[in-house]
């Protein structure tokens, strides 16, 4: 059967666990008993700390129903006892970080009792969340009731497969990821089928739903990914379970690792391989003394063809440094992919070896690399946003072998255009490290998506394109009494009752009207309307921006539209209660990288009142603003890209939930700008102070600004400051006052 060296996490760490889990991307949880403090062996335990750092710990608050920290279960290593009548340990914070599409799951545990069937070590499932399971549990065959089996269960996957293996009371490391496929010590058993995306609700140790099938057994470690893992971070977790629970027959391989080059493009010709021995599982810095030779497997070169063949052996003649043996020096050619592994020749007991390829030899992962290209190898160009009028700078990278004889810039197009410096506006500089496409003045006219051709004596290469986009408004929508785009361009359509008008607040190019939704009507934007997917179309950076007068404190939207599942969405309006709310989020699995929202207090928009209300998007952060003044920030921490083109018409005065159009907007509403960049705080309340004539205070207040008019700080140090420092002048509050 395939071996792998670990598989599925519960994960997060911190202190000792962050620097002894050798995988940290994806770390959702991480429990572990050995690191419970403040709890000895014999005694209950009611929180289980995560040591990811996520907060997703284990919990039980009720004292009867907490499972008992153990000493020395698994070898030297601690666990928690669960009684198999009512402990049950609690992970509702981590159900909620993963779904059942995108998970690895590892449990460190052993079940003690086989007489009771249906026991759940770890089980996820709540009937009000549809295919929300994740079990790994002791059952019995539905054709023999006295059998005992190891059965595992990812969302909608089936019950009691038929390769589900049979029960035992040894201690072992049960791994399952989305796949749906099942390891016990690292043996890859079986697989299922999956297509839920729920989260894996009412997740815990010990029980289903924690009223039914008590586990009756110990847990030592769990460790949760919202992932899956590859193969290499399969083995590298195997190495840690290895070391830690030696007790434990099988979980850790005794393949090579760490194999370099990998995933490298431009490797030198007279690169040699490199890589690490199959450790000592009695010694993780030594060399497990059963390997007696290194044999190395290579491609032919052919970037399509990926098939191994033996290519030579290296003898061990080190076994205590893993590194000083895993050398080779392959023979090398231009313009190749060579994919390669090493295989562990291993002593077969009897005095010999086991024949090379032989299923006993370990295999490391497959590592691939690229050579050096004789014709040149290009990076970039990056997409480019500029203001109407500066000059746009596109660059790709060179790297090459030869002299460059020629480099030429494109349009892309239908057909492309071959772009002349011979225009005043147009600069293209060039020498054998990179490529500048430079056009000066850039306007609209401008826009669209560049690349280059790069020739050397081996031959040309073509760029990745880029796309030109100049920073502007891209829609305006007045309600002048209708829904047009001020543009010109993507006018609304109206859906339901007649779109009701009022008086409007914005006075700016003689507007006189506001549109009066009345929290049923709504209208919807053609397809190509903004915002949208694709570089400089108002989704991956925006403003959007409008005069807004709330009538009441119900949840309601001014723009909003989501796609179907936890993809693109956008929508920017009022929670219950009134809070202001701008959420955006990119095609994933809704973890919290996949989305951003920011959210301001209802104190600051009060009911009946016009305010000015503006969403900005950088990417990465989220700004909303209240008459001109930043009132949240929020960082995602990393960057928002992977947007889809909308699956319904983007709606105003209401949000497209995936065809169904709710929240309408039962306020008052002028003057909406959508923008492809962020504004700038000053330009933010530059649009308030165009309106109002009230200059805002964006900057902070002064240091001395201790009064105004009304006797409160009004953001500037005048006389109303100096007449409130001197109302105090010569005041003395020493033991003797100076006379």
């Amino acid at each position: 059967m395939k071996k792998l060296f670990m598989l599925m996490a519960i994960a997060g760490l911190c202190g000792f666990a962050l620097a002894s889990m050798p995988v940290s991307n994806g770390l959702v949880m991480h429990l572990s008993a050995d690191e419970i403090p403040e709890v000895s062996s014999g005694n209950p335990v009611g929180v289980w700390p995560d040591l990811s750092g996520n907060g997703n710990h284990g919990t039980q608050l009720e004292a009867s129903r907490q499972p008992v920290l153990q000493d020395s279960v698994f070898g030297a290593q601690p666990a928690l006892y669960f009684d198999g009548s009512d402990d049950v340990m609690w992970l509702t914070d981590a159900a909620s970080s993963v779904t059942v599409d995108s998970l690895t799951v590892i449990v460190v545990g052993q079940f003690v009792n086989l007489e009771d069937t249906d026991q759940y070590m770890l089980a996820g499932w709540d009937d009000s969340v549809s295919d929300s399971r994740l079990r790994i549990c002791l059952s019995f065959l539905w054709s023999d009731q006295d059998a005992r089996i190891l059965n595992v269960r990812v969302g909608n996957s089936g019950d009691r497969p038929g390769w589900a293996p049979d029960a035992d009371s040894q201690p072992h490391v049960f791994a399952v990821d989305s796949g749906v496929d099942f390891y016990t010590d690292g043996e890859y058993l079986g697989t299922s089928s999956n297509s839920s995306t729920s989260n894996p609700a009412g997740l815990n140790i010990g029980a289903i739903r924690g009223t039914s099938g008590f586990f009756n057994g110990n847990v030592a470690e769990v460790i949760v990914y919202d992932r899956v893992l590859s193969e290499q971070e399969y083995d590298k977790i195997g190495v840690y379970l290895a070391n830690k629970y030696p007790v434990i027959d099988g979980v850790f391989k005794n393949a090579a690792f760490d194999g370099s080059p990998d995933d490298e493009i431009n490797v030198a010709l007279d690169a040699s391989l490199t890589w690490n021995a199959g450790l000592n599982p009695s010694d993780m810095t030594a060399v497990n003394p059963d390997i007696e030779k290194h044999n190395v497997w290579m491609s032919s070169g052919d970037p399509q063809d990926s098939e191994l063949s033996l290519v030579g052996s290296v003898d061990i003649t080190d076994y205590t440094d893993p590194a000083a043996d895993g050398v080779y020096s392959p023979s090398l050619s231009m313009d190749s992919k060579y994919y390669w592994a090493v295989e562990e020749v291993m002593a077969d007991g009897q005095g010999g070896v086991y024949p090379d390829g032989d299923p006993n030899n370990p295999m490391s992962e497959v590592w691939s690399f690229e050579t050096l290209k004789s014709v040149p190898v290009l990076q970039g160009p990056d997409n480019k946003k500029v203001f109407p009028s500066e000059t746009a700078s596109i660059q790709v990278g060179i790297t090459t072998i030869s002299e460059l004889t020629s480099v030429e810039w494109y349009r892309a197009g239908e057909p492309d255009m071959l772009i002349s410096d011979a225009d005043p506006d147009v600069t293209i500089l060039t020498d054998n490290t990179s490529t500048t496409l430079e056009i000066a003045n850039a306007d609209q006219a401008d826009e669209g998506s560049y690349y280059a051709v790069v020739t050397n004596s081996g031959g040309s290469s073509t760029s990745e394109t880029a796309k030109l986009s100049i920073k502007r408004m891209l829609a305006g929508y007045q309600f002048e009494q209708n829904v047009e785009d001020t543009l010109g361009l993507n006018d609304g359509s109206l859906v339901s009752d007649p779109l009701a008008y009022t008086a409007g607040f914005a006075e700016s190019d003689a507007q006189q009207y506001a549109a009066d939704p009345n929290g049923t009507t709504y209208a919807e934007l053609p397809e190509d309307a903004y915002p949208k997917a694709g570089f400089g179309n108002g989704l991956e950076n925006f403003t959007i921006t409008a005069w807004i007068k709330r009538l009441d404190d119900s949840e309601q939207y001014f723009i909003g539209n989501f796609n179907e599942g936890p993809n693109t969405a956008i929508q920017f309006g009022f929670l219950s209660g009134a809070d202001l709310r701008l959420l955006i989020r990119q095609n994933g699995n809704n973890s919290s990288t996949d989305y951003i929202q920011a959210t301001v207090s209802s104190e600051y928009i009060p009911e009946g009142e016009w305010h000015l209300l503006t969403a900005c998007f950088d990417g990465y952060a989220a700004k909303l603003y209240v008459d001109g003044i930043l009132r949240e920030e929020v960082d995602n921490g990393s960057e928002l890209a992977n947007f889809s083109e909308w699956e319904q018409p983007v709606t105003l005065f209401g949000r497209n939930l995936r065809g169904s159009v709710s929240d309408r907007f039962s306020g008052q509403i002028d003057d909406m700008r959508i923008f492809n960049y962020p504004l700038t705080n000053e330009e933010i309340a530059a649009l308030y102070y165009d309106e109002t004539g009230v200059r805002q205070c964006i900057y902070g207040y002064p240091e001395f600004d201790i009064a105004g008019p009304e006797g409160t700080p009004d953001c500037v140090v005048n006389l109303y400051d100096f007449a409130e420092f001197a109302s105090e002048w010569l005041l003395d509050n020493r033991y003797v006052p100076e006379m």
